[in-house]
């Protein structure tokens, strides 16, 4: 999930609940670098949060599940083989939307609107095209059936369930904010619920508005592409 137990009213730089697992971790195996991979985690948050004692206490709870699981070496097993890595960028396509109603928004009284509002006229000015966003989707494959899917921005948890139910036969991570992070990544689910993921978050990004119900279809699609690209074994 997000790492954000510690919110808004704590004005400190730190790794939250993922930096103290981390620490944790490189405690109890000296010599080791703990690594942290945010996956599709952009509608999830730390429960419970906002107190100052919780982001070390999440990160030993995510700690000792990982040291759980080095514990029973005769389950783990190694990775290994031919590396290979396809790489491709799909069009998400924006709601439509005006000028005359950016050229409106300017006015807000809201900052974070109007300062939206402003970006989006500016980068209309210049001619770009606003219609829909450049999305980099990746699979790396280590060996016949592991593999990483990374797809870009804050991706909502759908996805990576819907991704590894898509492919039984792998052993697949799927991650979130790879390559690039431009918005949040809803799906059908969130687009029809509404709110901060699928709309507000929107003007904190600079993006034009909410995207289509294609977005699903299209990111499900251009995985299952990759994923026949990079060539698993069947």
């Amino acid at each position: 999930c997000h790492n954000t137990t510690l919110t808004g009213e704590f004005n400190a730089v730190g790794g939250d609940y993922a930096g103290y697992a981390q620490e944790e971790l490189e405690k109890a195996y000296p010599g080791t670098t703990a690594l942290f991979m945010m996956l599709c985690g952009g509608d999830q948050n730390p429960h419970p949060r906002s107190e100052e004692s919780l982001a070390p206490q999440h990160g030993k709870t995510l700690a000792e599940a990982v040291s759980a699981v080095l514990s029973k070496q005769d389950a783990l097993s190694s990775v290994e083989g031919e590396v290979a890595s396809v790489l491709h960028f799909e069009q998400l396509p924006f709601e439509a939307h005006t000028r005359k109603q950016f050229e409106k928004e300017r006015e807000d009284r809201n900052i974070y609107k109007k300062r939206r509002a402003e970006w989006v006229l500016a980068r209309m000015e210049r001619g770009e095209d606003l219609s829909a966003v450049s999305y980099p989707m990746q699979v790396l494959r280590v060996g016949p059936r592991f593999g990483v899917v990374g797809l870009g921005g804050e991706v909502v948890v759908d996805y990576g369930l819907d991704i590894k139910k898509a492919f039984p036969g792998l052993q697949l991570i799927v991650a979130g904010y790879t390559n690039d992070v431009m918005c949040y990544i809803p799906n059908k689910r969130i687009l029809a619920e509404g709110g901060y993921e699928a709309d507000e978050s929107m003007i904190y990004y600079g993006q034009p508005g909410k995207f289509t119900d294609e977005v699903e279809d299209r990111i499900m699609n251009a995985t299952r592409k990759a994923v026949e690209e990079v060539g698993f074994q069947k």
